[in-house]
């Protein structure tokens, strides 16, 4: 989660609304607030790092005076869980308080499995703003996913021991069909020192 010091700073630079950074006033605007989400989710610019939508800090870098309730609060976490964003988006909630308001830092994850969409639209940033995904932009977000998913055969077995392998059935189905006959011929290991 960002530090309230980081968020000092950015007051400082309001120009520093970047593709990671979000700021709004608003508290209201479920549309607004679900979009950014689902495009920091979409994390389009690959920075695989979070994104962050600040709510209670005006455009120009000032503070709204909002006061963070715990309904809004719950109104912000129910975006997560309310079928409206998939699929659901990794969020934390920090509130910060400074003398002239409240701010609210919600914290959204790059989603593992993009694209996101949000009521059927894929939403990415673009710079220091959001925007519908073309055709181009949605097939480079399936080919995150297709990139991030492993299939069963690559994922290691942690758990697993040399025991656990059946010597025979390795060397007389996989053996044959994955190394040249002559090389098996050749090699006088035993099967242990096979698998080092």
């Amino acid at each position: 989660m960002i530090t309230q010091q980081e968020i000092i700073t950015l007051l400082h630079n309001p120009d520093a609304e970047i593709d990671r950074i979000e700021f709004t006033e608003s508290k209201k605007d479920t549309d607004k607030v679900s979009e950014a989400i689902c495009a920091f989710a979409n994390d389009y610019p690959n920075h695989k790092k979070a994104g962050y939508l600040f709510i209670g800090i005006e455009k120009d870098g000032t503070l709204a005076g909002l006061k963070i309730t715990d309904e809004l609060q719950k109104d912000i976490a129910s975006i997560r869980n309310n079928g409206q964003i998939l699929p659901q988006p990794a969020m934390n909630m920090q509130i910060f308080t400074f003398p002239e308001g409240e701010v609210l830092v919600v914290e959204i994850q790059p989603a593992l499995h993009p694209p996101v969409r949000y009521k059927g639209k894929i939403w990415i940033r673009v710079g220091a703003t959001k925007a519908t995904a073309n055709e181009v932009e949605e097939r480079r977000l399936i080919e995150k996913r297709t990139t991030q998913t492993r299939t069963f055969d690559t994922q290691p077995c942690w758990e697993a021991e040399i025991t656990d392998l059946t010597e025979d059935i390795i060397k007389l189905s996989y053996l044959p069909t994955a190394i040249d006959s002559d090389i098996l011929e050749a090699n006088h290991r035993d099967f242990k020192q096979n698998s080092n």
